[in-house]
């Protein structure tokens, strides 16, 4: 239901752009492989590569593809420990354009996290997004953790779609 609700959300500021690849079914995920990692159906039989980005369902980024085989391939998610991503948050009391910018991290099983200065009024709920077809949302700040001597805050974000459910996934075609 928690999911639902997040895109939800994130469907209702229209930035979901369709991503078109090769579609693949998840064989694994954790706890039945490592944590932060999905085992798909498809390999370089049918064109899988290195470094492909994963999408879930309604285009939400979810990692990149780490490994290929025959006929299985692995996507490491963007939730894993010493994964880095650059982001930005759309902050609901700024005005459009006022987007902030984030170097998003893995926390490990399925959470990522960013720091941002504290002045910079992010509130839980504001929507974090990567680059790619559109604006893609990555998820939802859930939290926010201060420390009073530190001049930043340590924002706890949420995927947008649950990544331990998810039963496939769009690897986006690399063009040459």
């Amino acid at each position: 239901i928690e999911n639902k609700t997040l895109l939800q959300q994130v469907a209702e500021i229209g930035v979901l752009a369709p991503v078109k690849g090769i579609v693949a079914g998840v064989v694994a995920r954790p706890p039945e492989s490592p944590y932060d990692t999905l085992v798909l159906a498809v390999g370089s039989h049918e064109g899988v590569t290195i470094g492909q980005e994963a999408f879930g369902n309604g285009g939400v980024p979810l990692g990149f593809v780490t490994a290929v085989q025959d006929g299985f391939s692995r996507v490491t998610l963007f939730s894993a420990p010493g994964i880095y991503t650059a982001g930005w948050i759309g902050v609901s009391k700024m005005p459009s354009g006022s987007e902030i910018p984030l170097t998003i991290s893995g926390a490990g099983a399925g959470v990522m996290q960013a720091i941002a200065a504290r002045t910079a009024g992010i509130t839980v709920g504001d929507t974090v997004f990567v680059p790619g077809p559109g604006m893609l949302p990555i998820g939802i700040v859930v939290r926010i953790d201060s420390d009073p001597t530190a001049p930043g805050v340590t924002l706890r974000i949420q995927s947008t779609l649950n990544p331990f459910s998810v039963a496939w996934v769009t690897l986006r075609i690399t063009l040459p």
